[in-house]
């Protein structure tokens, strides 16, 4: 259980076993230390000026040969400077972070990438779409989409998945494919601020939606989806999507 401890306190396999030999020991300098374990005098001693730094091993002098000793009491100080010091560097990074925050957004964009599978993996994806809303991404939808809902395992969830993105103020811009459709709603109450063109191909059972600084692509016949995050990619995206829409 000791060991366990000393582990979780980043101590070194030999400066647990150093602390422990001092522990059944008592008092001792690094000679008798090293007739208890097989390793090197001077690499005892070195360990044992490290535990001292950290106020883990005390020292005292007796005629003029240094003994070392434990005082168990010694791991709760250690835990709670380390708190502290946790503490101190946590508020030094929030004064810091909107300056980190702004380097960051002049490095050159690396895309983030994140696979989704199954029906629980679709659901999960468009949580995620709401999550971007929520966190202040541009309240406007832009996707290429189904004509029609009732062919997924999550069609009950879709719907409550539009409620929620209307619910924050987002306007939709979707296209579909020719054909019926399950958003030929007239009804203010049902169209949850949608807007729907149709272009001239096949109705789709996958679709494209840009969000933010994320483009999601989902196919509902595979149950698989994928998000890339790269703000280049998207900014493309949605110049290619808006001059359409404009057009259409």
């Amino acid at each position: 259980m000791l060991g366990d401890i000393l582990k979780k306190l980043n101590l070194t396999d030999k400066e647990a076993l150093i602390y422990q030999t001092l522990l059944v020991l008592g008092p001792s300098n690094a000679a008798r230390i090293g007739k208890e374990i097989t390793l090197p005098r001077q690499t005892i001693y070195s360990i044992i000026q490290n535990l001292v730094g950290q106020g883990i091993v005390e020292q005292s002098d007796r005629s003029g040969v240094k003994h070392f000793f434990v005082e168990p009491n010694n791991l709760l100080n250690l835990i709670e400077k380390r708190k502290k010091d946790l503490e101190k560097t946590g508020s030094e990074l929030e004064k810091e972070l909107p300056k980190i925050i702004a380097l960051q957004k002049h490095r050159k964009s690396v895309p983030k990438i994140q696979y989704y599978e199954g029906a629980s993996g679709l659901q999960k994806l468009f949580e995620n779409i709401i999550e971007q809303y929520k966190k202040g991404a541009e309240k406007v939808f832009r996707g290429y989409g189904v004509n029609h809902l009732g062919k997924t395992d999550i069609d009950d969830f879709l719907r409550t998945f539009m409620e929620k993105r209307h619910g924050q103020g987002v306007i939709t811009k979707l296209f579909i494919g020719k054909g019926d459709d399950d958003f030929g709603i007239t009804s203010e109450e049902n169209r949850y601020g949608r807007n729907v063109k149709q272009l001239d191909i096949e109705p789709q059972e996958s679709g494209i939606y840009v969000v933010g600084d994320r483009v999601y692509l989902f196919s509902f016949e595979d149950n698989v989806g994928i998000m890339v995050e790269n703000e280049p990619i998207v900014k493309m995206l949605k110049a290619v999507f808006d001059e359409r829409w404009d057009a259409k």
